[in-house]
């Protein structure tokens, strides 16, 4: 069966950089908006659609970042325009970064030097397709670009950050089917069937 979905908000719900699992935050927006950052949607169905997100210093008319402070601006936005996406489809992020730039997560600070950075994602999931909406919390369709097929890395200048240093990961739910399951529910393959990096 071949289920459409209508993306009422694309959101970021991981970050593509390689260190941080979730958590980002570059110290100075004004650095950041002086590059460029596009998502491109390739469709399963051979329909493609470009979003920018910021270009020229400031922000498209229609997306957000999720938090700022101090100058500074998290790493993950949230775009308010339609846009028709499935499952499916894959999708290309490219951010172009003018200077060095400067930032922090819970364990980690470092820095994205300048130059072209391009990642390969699924969503790690969608919400509002109609069968399911009425057990949705929220009732507006959101795609949450998160399943990451490679990464950016970053100079790690200290291994500390907001919440202190990190601990050792580990893989709580092992090999085999339940595992699997696990790790789809939480987000660790995306929508397409594929295995996420991050």
């Amino acid at each position: 069966m071949r289920c459409e979905w209508l993306s009422g908000r694309t959101d970021y719900d991981t970050v593509v950089l390689e260190q941080p699992r979730f958590h980002w935050y570059f110290f100075d927006e004004a650095s950041l908006l002086s590059g460029s950052l596009e998502v491109e949607i390739h469709g399963a169905n051979g329909r493609d659609t470009v979003l920018t997100v910021f270009r020229d210093g400031r922000f498209a008319s229609d997306w957000r970042p999720i938090s700022r402070r101090r100058g500074g601006v998290y790493f993950g936005f949230v775009g308010g325009a339609g846009t028709w996406t499935e499952a499916r489809d894959s999708l290309v992020v490219r951010l172009k970064v003018a200077d060095d730039l400067r930032g922090i997560g819970p364990h980690h600070e470092g820095v994205l030097r300048a130059g072209e950075y391009q990642a390969v994602a699924s969503y790690s999931h969608l919400t509002g397709h109609p069968f399911i909406k009425l057990l949705q919390a929220s009732k507006d369709p959101t795609a949450f670009i998160g399943c990451w097929r490679n990464t950016w890395k970053l100079d790690v200048t200290r291994e500390e950050g907001w919440m202190g240093p990190a601990a050792e990961e580990q893989d709580p739910f092992g090999a085999g089917w339940p595992g699997r399951v696990m790790r789809y529910a939480l987000g660790e393959v995306g929508t397409d069937g594929f295995r996420c990096v991050k």
